[in-house]
């Protein structure tokens, strides 16, 4: 019953994208614009990579303190969290048509991963549907790419679906800012030992220096404990 209240909202948002990208492409006059391919970039292996993605196993979890920036790690990852004594589930974020395990960011001092590649929505839920991710895409791209420009600020009021679709976007695949240090203890840089101890000069020592000194002799003394 879940399912098909899904399908059901999910064909309804559908359509209100298609009705508002229809819209906006008569205003603009982009004859051009290809509404089932709203990502101008967006490959048949594209599909094909969705597709398998979708299709395949979905790994098992792991532990956080486990990710490493050293290996690399697939989109949809499960990723288990324990905050206060309580468990929930992570996964590593997708970033654009592409599914293939890759390196994450984060410390490679301490081999943690950066929290900034997590996110607690499924990816394999969320980004479902190719043709969403791929007019997720092009919305992100609306500001920097001239053949997404026909989709740039969808009105929240008049274009509820876009203007909605593109907050998703912006939450779930656009880049976002790395922190300096990832969550743990930070790492402590200690200044080497002293290969010399120092102590005080005795009184022998400093009447044996003023000695030499007066005789025009200097003789280097190597003072350790």
């Amino acid at each position: 019953m879940r399912r098909q209240l899904r399908q059901i909202d999910g064909g309804a948002h559908t359509r209100a994208l298609r009705k508002a990208l229809e819209q906006r492409r008569r205003a603009a006059n982009a004859r051009e614009v290809d509404i089932d391919q709203p990502l101008a970039w967006w490959r048949p292996c594209d599909t094909v990579a969705h597709a398998r993605w979708l299709a395949g196993p979905v790994p098992e979890p792991v532990l956080y303190d486990a990710l490493t920036p050293t290996r690399q790690w697939p989109a949809g990852q499960p990723v288990g969290l324990i905050t206060q004594g309580h468990e929930h589930t992570a996964w590593i974020r997708a970033t654009g048509p592409h599914f293939a395990p890759r390196w994450l960011t984060g410390d490679m001092h301490r081999r943690l991963v950066s929290p900034t590649e997590l996110t607690f929505r499924d990816p394999r839920e969320i980004w479902r549907d190719p043709w969403h991710l791929q007019l997720a895409l092009a919305l992100l791209s609306a500001d920097n790419d001239r053949r997404c420009a026909w989709l740039r600020n969808p009105n929240p009021e008049t274009e509820p679906a876009l203007a909605d679709l593109l907050v998703l976007a912006q939450e779930e695949l656009a880049p976002r800012e790395v922190p300096l240090h990832p969550p743990g203890p930070a790492p402590t840089t200690q200044a080497p030992p002293d290969p010399f101890p120092r102590r005080a000069w005795t009184v022998a020592e400093r009447d044996r220096m003023r000695a030499q000194a007066h005789d025009g002799t200097i003789e280097v003394l190597a003072l350790r404990d």
